[in-house]
């Protein structure tokens, strides 16, 4: 009878004990992957999309975006614009959660964008699983395009109505800093020890080592020019493509001109182009030079660089010399077939780009370099920033290092051939070359006014019209320091 109690007591004790380790086991806390401690079902409404998009015109030039983390020293190391040494050095993932620790006072809280596109529907799914994961919504605004862009953005902080994140491109650098329209990225309290972030293109927007934006590595925002060309056009002349070339390692300058010369031609009393762009200086900046430069707090006059004479000269050639490109057109002369090449930002790969839809046969490979130099590729680039009177800055930060990350986007599904997505990477990860000397020079003059002189004359007139303008970019750089914040 003892046996009996000894074994029912002990039966009951394992009981006891599994009951207990399972009660314990669903306890513990979130399923790696999710947010820790706080449920966030309540704070955020999941799948809302209409109420989330405000949008006054539409676009179909987008791209894809990704997000930054969050920490208080926004200071660089080293001085001026070149702070961080760290060429590339954002290619890393975090082995952190960097959504595991949002204090719980941003749950609910907006997150205002103002875009200048319509997102497609694959970025807005990104935007819905952020909110899902974070409790944190979001809204956007789109502006329909770039032109109207700076003048929406002065008119809502103007309002009392800032947005808190805002896109810094390019070409409006530094003029949305010397115009008090975004600040530091201080108060978003960014991790900028995550190295996702991509420090190289953010140095190049930095001010007296302060850092005015954020991007990552791999997604659309990078802006690099590919040369796109008509795979229907190469096949009927016997021309080797563009990317048969890459492969080869012979994509030049000179296999390029090659290239547009074999295939500029008349046909049925049509004319087929050998190249093109909407865009002139991108030999310029394969050249590894700029109008400008950028050092140590201070804007130099680089209209001597040899290299910048030589990048315009060759652009000059293949339109006077050699006849091989008409000049400026846009994207339509390339997908209704009349011309071979033809260059402009990635984007082109892109779902709803200007190239969907396009009947000939297409591909794209990186815009070529010198024979002989060493490779930089040509970009227009552009970081995210915060908004002067942003009013959430710290759950913009959470927003953008989810919504810029392309570990949280399908890319490859975003392309419009999925064939390209070996070129994208390719542009990804190489060194490159902005365009930046467009915001200084816009700052007091018409930009356009002086890429359009040097393409309308022929090279041998190159070297005056740069001395033609040297004044002028003189004027427009001492108009920019005077302004900029000390």
């Amino acid at each position: 009878m003892k046996k009996e109690k000894w074994l029912a007591l002990i039966m009951s004790l394992l009981i006891v004990m599994i009951m207990a380790f399972s009660s314990c086991k669903k306890s513990t806390g979130v399923e790696s992957g999710s947010l820790s401690g706080e449920s966030n079902t309540d704070s955020a409404q999941s799948g809302d999309t209409d109420s989330n998009i405000q949008s006054e015109e539409t676009s179909d030039d987008g791209g894809l975006i990704k997000p930054p983390p969050a920490s208080s020293d926004t200071t660089k190391s080293g001085s001026g614009q070149n702070v961080s040494a760290q060429s590339g050095s954002s290619k890393g993932t975090s082995n952190k959660d960097p959504y595991a620790n949002i204090p719980a006072s941003l749950k609910g809280k907006q997150v205002k964008i103002l875009l200048w596109y319509t997102p497609i529907k694959s970025e807005i799914a990104v935007m819905d699983d952020f909110k899902k994961k974070t409790g944190i919504d979001y809204k956007f605004t789109s502006t329909g395009g770039t032109d109207l862009y700076t003048t929406k953005l002065s008119s809502m902080i103007a309002s009392g109505d800032s947005p808190d994140v805002v896109t810094m491109f390019s070409f409006a650098y530094p003029v949305l800093i010397t115009k008090n329209l975004v600040q530091t990225i201080d108060a978003g309290k960014f991790d900028l020890s995550d190295p996702v972030w991509d420090k190289e293109q953010m140095d190049i927007f930095a001010w007296n080592n302060k850092y005015y934006g954020i991007n990552i590595k791999g997604n659309f925002h990078a802006d690099p020019y590919c040369v796109y060309y008509n795979k229907d056009i190469f096949a009927s002349k016997g021309v080797k493509t563009p990317e048969q070339l890459r492969k080869e390692g012979n994509w030049n300058w000179d296999t390029m001109l090659k290239a547009a010369q074999d295939l500029t031609y008349e046909t049925g009393g049509k004319k087929v182009w050998g190249y093109t762009s909407a865009k002139t200086y991108q030999f310029m900046l394969a050249n590894n030079t700029d109008f400008v430069t950028f050092k140590d707090g201070k804007i130099t006059n680089n209209l001597n660089d040899s290299k910048v004479l030589s990048g315009w000269q060759f652009l000059a050639d293949t339109i006077h010399k050699y006849k091989v490109n008409p000049g400026w057109k846009d994207s339509a002369f390339f997908t209704s077939g009349q011309c071979a090449m033809y260059a402009e930002i990635s984007y082109g790969m892109q779902k709803g780009s200007f190239l969907e839809g396009m009947k000939d046969g297409w591909s794209a490979v990186p815009f070529p370099g010198p024979k002989g130099a060493d490779y930089v590729l040509p970009a227009d680039a552009k970081v995210f920033s915060l908004a002067k009177g942003a009013k959430n800055p710290e759950a913009a930060a959470y927003f953008l290092r989810y919504w810029l990350d392309p570990a949280n986007m399908d890319i490859a599904g975003s392309l419009i051939q999925k064939e390209n997505k070996e070129v994208f990477d390719l542009l990804s990860n190489s060194k490159k070359k902005v365009m930046m000397s467009k915001g200084v020079i816009s700052f007091s003059n018409e930009f356009n006014d002086v890429t359009n002189a040097l393409y309308n004359h022929s090279s041998d007139q190159t070297k005056s019209v740069l001395d033609s303008i040297n004044g002028m970019v003189n004027t427009s750089i001492k108009n920019v320091l005077n302004e900029m914040p000390k």
